[in-house]
């Protein structure tokens, strides 16, 4: 199924592009009240999933002894320790490897200590707190192993302290809070998306960075919503046609029957969009989009090939 990417785009390329190294650093300061001012102490360590096959993390990066690991939330996700779990094993493995370490040797490896941030801006209130990956173990007690993440809301009005510290933050949460605000029914709606990018450069939020993404940010921004609206009618169709079955075939079987043939064909159609974006907007080989769809969306090679096929 397709996921809602526009923010974590931005976020990724804000804080996590070579260029804009400042606003990660500008962000690392404010989150620990620390004094460095030399962007090039910051290395980012960011795993691309081309290279691990649907693993992939927001922004990482080393910065004296410490390695951060930062992530962008819209929705709620409980299982963000795991996928830490996951991101600090291969960002662990490629530390040790740039730096020839030798993991089976005798004398005790020293590694940066690893930080995790989870930044949240999604709709529902979510206050700032800390996830354990205990909470997932059948008995947390028993368990020798431990990831722990520290989830920050950073919507409009939240984390003033952290904000007024880190201005690109709030020119950020400023610019989702203004995207989101734009009715998608609006006639206007793709100069409205424009608008709102102008609004936070004379403001004086995120100059430097929206005066050279314009287009990559509204043309992210439209796509990502054009295909929730066509989500959002196609979950309409399937309860609408789960109930007509219903009807014809009995209540209770005609339903049962009628959601599992939707979510069928609600997943089979969210494949092959996502192999026309993977195609058109990404332009990713068929081999790699064969890759992805095995890494993402639990198929086997043989079916990944009939959708590429099936799409080209």
């Amino acid at each position: 199924m397709l996921q809602r990417k526009f923010k974590d785009s931005i976020f990724t390329l804000l804080y996590g592009a070579e260029t804009y190294r400042k606003y990660a650093l500008d962000l690392y300061s404010a989150l620990n009240h620390s004094d460095y001012t030399d962007p090039d102490e910051l290395e980012m360590t960011t795993i691309e999933d081309v290279l691990y096959l649907g693993v992939k993390n927001d922004v990482s990066f080393l910065i004296g002894d410490e390695m951060q690991l930062w992530e962008h939330q819209s929705t709620y996700a409980p299982n963000m320790p795991l996928r830490g779990l996951q991101y600090f094993s291969k960002l662990y493995s490629k530390y040790t490897a740039v730096y020839q370490m030798n993991v089976y040797g005798s004398r005790q490896l020293i590694l940066p200590t690893p930080k995790y941030y989870v930044f949240y801006i999604g709709k529902a209130k979510r206050p700032e707190c800390e996830v354990r990956l205990t909470s997932s173990f059948a008995d947390p007690e028993k368990s020798d192993l431990e990831v722990t993440c520290t989830v920050i809301n950073i919507n409009v009005g939240c984390n003033a302290h952290l904000m007024e510290a880190c201005h690109s933050l709030a020119g950020y949460s400023k610019l989702v809070s203004y995207l989101q605000a734009i009715p998608v029914s609006d006639p206007a709606y793709e100069s409205l998306v424009d608008a709102a990018v102008d609004r936070c450069i004379e403001e004086g939020y995120l100059v430097d960075f929206l005066t050279e993404h314009r287009a990559e940010v509204v043309k992210m921004y439209i796509l990502d919503m054009t295909y929730e609206q066509y989500h959002e009618l196609e979950k309409r169709d399937i309860r609408e046609e789960a109930l007509a079955e219903g009807k014809s075939a009995g209540i209770a079987e005609g339903v049962s029957r009628g959601i599992a043939k939707g979510i069928a064909e609600e997943r089979h159609n969210s494949i092959r969009s996502l192999v026309q974006v993977y195609r058109e907007d990404m332009a990713l080989t068929d081999k790699e989009i064969v890759q992805r769809l095995v890494a993402r969306m639990n198929l086997t090679e043989e079916e990944a090939k009939k959708y590429v096929a099936e799409t080209s």
